[in-house]
């Protein structure tokens, strides 16, 4: 059927007649097909096998199947980057958040996990200076989504940003970042610039908390690294600034239970870790000598740590160091990481009283000098041995030591627990030991193996010994008698 056009006087009015006709109809074509297409939208969603679940059950499950946040590892001040020069900018493969992966399914979906807090509680982010306003982003969709709930935030900064940085991110993130920081559970910062330690008295409710400074070499945060005192502060680590870092602690004590401290000078540590009476894990890895003690050692009476089940001990030799082990009792201490190497004396009496007076909880031992061995009490219940850089003699005399005596009728068995003596890093006369060695392992397993004690373990992967015939048939006798013997070194 014919369109009836109205009568025109002119052709030109005509034509600017059908002209405007045509944009008009284009115009309701793109409106109908866009109307076709919301229809059409719909419809999928209507159909969609992932709409059929109630949202609170969908909610349920989406935060279920969100892999489990877990920042423990933070703690251990891992490197996973190597240094690089400061004009470079390293490039972190980061996957996609699994939030948004889970948004994309349908916008059900979308709707569902936008308006579960509990799906945004955690944020693990590598800032880089390409990206930063793409980190500050997403940054901020987490904050606004988790709502109100605990929050837990990792943030590694390159060293290329420096801690002279200006932003705790990003200026278009920052003010969300710091109305946030009261409700945060857990932080922890690598390489942060220094504008984080004037807001730190806003985390009123961490729980977890560890800085990683390593990289500024000249890092002191105005001379203190300060928390909330009404802070529930249950773990905390620092790595500090290499030789350089003098910054004074004022941490909520009390309620720390796990401690780490590295770099930081051992007077430092000391005196940190002395304030913590209810810690259950303690470890201090510094070889610093950077600073006098701060304040005269006034350390005389029994210190004791009743609740504390792992100390690990790599420190200098400062009066605060050595007067803390003078005074410390652990009694209630499960594992133990000595290393003393810079105790210059390793024959002090001090030394050898804190290492007799350990008590009989202690299941799992790692000592550095190995001489050190000689101090521990053979009536131990120590279960596994880890000795480091072990020479030659040292090898020879902990063997010897662990060898059963006569005594009378009776037979003393040193650490009768004993299930696994560990040979670390050693020393290059270790490379090749001539029978001696074998016979003094023979006799050593011999006189330990029985019905009560029927395995044992040497693994010493760096250690190469000659092993003779004979002491080869008397280990194949043990295990045809049904022992359990486990011989590993680099013939292996």
């Amino acid at each position: 059927m014919a369109a009836a056009y109205p009568s025109f006087s002119t052709q030109q009015e005509e034509i600017l007649y059908i002209h405007n006709e045509t944009r008009r109809l284009e115009e309701l074509i793109g409106y109908f097909h866009e109307q076709r297409a919301a229809l059409l939208r719909r419809l999928n969603v209507i159909q969609s096998s992932t709409t059929r679940l109630p949202a609170e059950t969908l909610s349920f499950i989406l935060q279920h199947a969100l892999p489990a946040t877990d920042f423990s590892s933070q703690h251990n001040f891992t490197r996973d980057v190597q240094l690089h020069d400061d004009t470079e900018s390293i490039d972190f493969s980061e996957d996609k958040p699994f939030q948004l992966v889970l948004g994309a399914v349908s916008s059900h979906w979308r709707q569902v996990i936008h308006s579960t807090p509990r799906i945004w509680d955690s944020l693990s982010l590598q800032i880089q200076p390409h990206s930063v306003r793409k980190s500050a982003a997403l940054l901020k969709l987490f904050l606004v989504n988790s709502k109100t709930i605990p929050f837990m935030l990792s943030l590694r900064f390159p060293e290329i940003m420096g801690p002279n940085t200006p932003f705790l991110v990003h200026r278009s993130v920052d003010d969300l970042v710091i109305a946030n920081l009261p409700r945060m559970k857990e932080l922890h910062l690598v390489h942060p610039p220094r504008r984080w330690h004037s807001y730190t008295h806003l985390l009123t409710q961490l729980t977890e908390c560890s800085l990683d400074l390593e990289r500024h070499e000249t890092y002191n945060p105005d001379k203190t690294v300060k928390l909330p005192q009404e802070a529930p502060l249950r773990r905390f680590s620092l790595q500090g600034a290499l030789w350089r870092f003098d910054a004074d602690f004022q941490l909520p004590w009390s309620s720390i239970t796990y401690l780490t401290l590295s770099s930081i000078p051992p007077d430092l540590s000391v005196q940190a870790f002395i304030q913590c009476p209810n810690l259950i894990e303690f470890r201090c890895f510094s070889y610093s000598a950077f600073l006098p003690p701060l304040k005269p050692v006034d350390m005389t009476d029994p210190l004791t740590f009743s609740r504390l089940e792992i100390f690990e001990w790599e420190t200098n030799d400062t009066p605060w160091s050595r007067a803390l082990i003078r005074c410390l009792h652990l009694p209630a201490l499960r594992r133990m990481r000595w290393n003393a190497f810079w105790f210059e004396d390793s024959s002090d009496i001090h030394t050898q009283a804190f290492l007799g007076r350990l008590p009989q909880t202690l299941t799992e031992l790692e000592l550095f000098p190995p001489s050190h061995f000689g101090f521990i009490r053979d009536d131990m219940n120590i279960d596994h041995v880890s000795l480091q850089q072990p020479s030659a003699v040292d090898f020879l005399a902990v063997l010897r030591k662990l060898k059963p005596k006569r005594n009378g009728q009776k037979l003393d068995i040193p650490l009768p627990r004993l299930r696994k003596l560990t040979v670390g890093e050693a020393n290059e006369d270790l490379n090749h030991l001539d029978g001696t060695y074998a016979i003094a392992v023979m006799e050593m397993l011999e006189g330990r193996l029985d019905i009560s004690n029927p395995s044992f373990c040497l693994d010493m992967p760096c250690v190469l010994i000659e092993w003779e015939p004979s002491v080869r048939g008397r280990l194949a006798q043990l295990l045809s008698a049904g022992f359990d013997i486990q011989i590993i070194d680099a013939d292996s």
